[in-house]
């Protein structure tokens, strides 16, 4: 700013004064000094964090270093969860010593070492997965009350609450003798979507992205397999719907703002609302559904839950079953088409099976005993297999001569405990070789099946390859 000034007097001057001057260097002082103490409060605060002053580590797990107040372990979560975890590895003196991150807002603990996560699985009254579930049941927008009610209801056939009667009557439906008539229905459906001429093996390009083409194809048998025929009839778009809720559901899960969220809500009501459309429809009309969703319903609906409630509940389950086994078939595809030989080696070992034609249904009982074939599924779903086990810290507890403090989640990864050289050798990270894929891959199953420490933390999973 600039003001005129008169000089009176025989020789008069008019002249130009910088009053600006002297305001901006008060305006900068003020600035640096606001900025050299930000400067110095955050190198403080990096410092406490580091030497653990902030948390407490001395009783916790320490907590893992970050960059921003607030944000915590957030941005690197989302954009590689295993980086992060590698990371923290490499932090610690003792690479698989429990550590803190802080997630969402909130405290979670990382067990890595296969006895920790052993004695974690026994703590399970001081660690609770009711509450965990309960979590995502909130995230799938099932109400309060109807919640109350579900964990309060015991069911009389197992003597367990509604939501674990359930997850009972699926792992009956999907490992028992009955999943037979289960994975019949879902190799035809499997094969009908696969025939030429079905909307997944035609289109108006010669290239689809295969993560998709996976998806939908298992997405949409398993929806039939579990609804039957009547859901793609009220919901044609359930695919579409899931696809996009699955690419951003963790935005729901650390309870992003709606606004910058909004294709995973939108997603996610318009998938419960075509569910809520079928359990309006009679139950007559579509009891070619699995079991366990009919005796769902039927507790549910004893107990006066809403169609919507209804269709949350059944939605989480959904989400559960089909989330990492189309993941897991895609790469089963990209590590059979690009390891050199492999997928020459699988035709000729699997040939038999299909002796009667592609219009035929597969023997299946002889894929089950095809080596090579089954070694490659194993191996994929150890280097590929992203599950973790998490855990609501209900009490107070120690693991690993750290202190738990209750109101926290402990998060298990298995995929660390799947490329760990202590376990599976210096080349873990890679697929073994076609010429030793067969020998190789049953000795590792075979050292760990019969490690009892081991199985209570392999999911199921691994020892049963039916879904693929």
């Amino acid at each position: 700013m600039s003001a005129i000034t008169v000089t009176p007097g025989v020789n008069a001057t008019i002249g130009v004064v910088d009053t600006e001057g002297p305001v901006f260097t008060l305006h900068y002082q003020i600035l640096f000094r606001v900025l050299g103490t930000c400067l110095v409060a955050y190198v403080a605060w990096l410092y406490l964090l580091r030497i653990g002053a902030l948390w407490n580590s001395q009783l916790e797990p320490p907590m893992l270093p970050y960059w921003i107040p607030g944000i915590g372990h957030n941005i690197s979560f989302f954009i590689d969860v295993e980086k992060l975890l590698v990371a923290a590895r490499s932090y610690f003196r003792i690479p698989a010593q429990p550590f803190s991150v802080l997630i969402g807002g909130r405290r979670t603990y990382v067990i890595l070492d296969l006895h920790d996560i052993a004695d974690t699985h026994q703590k399970t009254k001081e660690l609770q997965f009711d509450a965990y579930i309960d979590q995502f049941m909130e995230y799938v927008s099932v109400s309060r009350k109807a919640r109350d009610i579900l964990w309060g209801t015991t069911v009389s056939e197992t003597s367990l609450s509604v939501p674990n009667s359930l997850r009972s009557w699926i792992r009956a439906d999907m490992t028992q003798t009955s999943s037979r008539k289960f994975y019949s229905e879902f190799l035809l459906e499997l094969d009908s979507v696969m025939q030429q001429g079905s909307p997944f093996t035609t289109g108006k390009s010669s290239e689809h992205d295969m993560l998709k083409w996976t998806s939908d194809i298992i997405v949409k048998a398993s929806t039939k397999s579990f609804f039957g025929n009547a859901l793609f009839e009220k919901s044609p778009g359930l695919v579409d719907h899931f696809r996009r809720f699955n690419r951003q559901t963790w935005k729901l899960l650390y309870k992003y703002p709606k606004f910058l969220s909004r294709t995973a809500y939108d997603s996610r009501d318009s998938a419960i609302d075509g569910l809520e459309r079928y359990f309006k429809m009679p139950q007559d009309q579509r009891r070619d559904a699995a079991p366990f969703v009919i005796k769902a319903e039927d507790e549910m609906r004893k107990h006066g839950i809403s169609d919507w409630d209804i269709a949350a509940v059944l939605f989480k389950l959904y989400w559960a079953i089909n989330g990492n086994p189309s993941v897991l078939a895609f790469w089963l595809q990209v590590r059979t088409l690009y390891t050199p030989n492999l997928k020459e080696g699988i035709k000729s070992e699997v040939a038999p099976a299909f002796k009667n034609g592609i219009h035929h249904q597969p023997d299946v009982e002889y894929l089950k005993e095809c080596p090579k074939l089954n070694a490659t599924y194993y191996e994929a779903m150890r280097l590929h297999s992203g599950s973790s086990s998490f855990r609501r810290v209900a009490q107070d507890t120690t693991i690993a001569d750290f202190q738990l403090k209750a109101g926290n989640d402990v998060m298990m990864p298995y995929r660390q405990l799947h490329l760990n050289k202590k376990y599976w050798g210096e080349n873990a990270e890679d697929l073994i070789s076609t010429s030793s894929l067969t020998t190789r891959s049953y000795t590792r199953r075979e050292r760990i099946s019969h490690s009892a420490e081991v199985r209570r933390y392999v999911p199921e999973s691994f020892w049963r390859g039916k879904w693929l």
